[in-house]
């Protein structure tokens, strides 16, 4: 879960790295459109928007995507996203 990992750029350069061509990767994590204040969040460290998410996985192609309520707040949902690692080279976030 993206939101959850200090050094997400770190975590998904290495999913790149180890995954073989075709190699699939998944992500699960929350996607805000409003109220990405980490102020009073102690559990997530990154609220990110779905193109920051998207934008994150250059070196993949998305195969699909599943948006879901969460918390029934309306500022935020959940995402999965399956992404399978493509044969262009990758630039580094």
């Amino acid at each position: 879960s993206l939101d959850h990992i200090l050094d997400w750029k770190r975590a998904v350069n290495e999913a790149h790295r180890v995954l073989g061509a075709g190699g699939s990767l998944f992500i699960c994590t929350l996607a805000w459109v409003e109220k990405a204040d980490l102020m009073g969040d102690s559990v997530h460290f990154h609220h990110f928007s779905e193109p920051e998410i998207l934008a994150a996985l250059d070196g993949f192609n998305i195969s699909s995507s599943y948006r879901y309520a969460y918390k029934e707040d309306g500022h935020r949902y959940g995402l999965y996203l399956s992404a399978q690692k493509s044969n262009k080279a990758k630039a580094l976030v």
